[in-house]
């Protein structure tokens, strides 16, 4: 089942025929980072995401799946995002 990062990160290398290797080399990382990511160690930033989905040639939005940890903490942080900017127009709105 390809319920996390990494497990979708190594069926998209493996579609794109592509080592670890080749895809560090292609994003700008070290093979040990690209590892990290399919283990689950560390998460890959927004545009490294981007970066990765590119390279790979599929979207963006094949790395996220609901209940996905990756996909619920930047769920997470965009709504607090979203909410940020929403309680400061209002605070702008009510200030005037």
């Amino acid at each position: 089942m390809l319920n996390t990062f990494g497990k979708r990160l190594k069926f998209a290398m493996i579609e794109a025929d592509m080592t670890t290797r080749e895809l560090a080399k292609k994003v700008n990382v070290s093979h040990q980072t690209i590892f990290n990511y399919q283990s689950g160690i560390t998460a890959p930033s927004s545009t490294m995401i981007v970066n990765l989905a590119k390279s790979l040639n599929c979207p963006c939005a094949w790395f996220f799946i609901e209940g996905n940890k990756l996909y619920e903490l930047v769920r997470k942080a965009a709504f607090e995002q979203v909410n940020d900017k929403d309680n400061s127009r209002k605070r702008g709105v009510n200030d005037d």
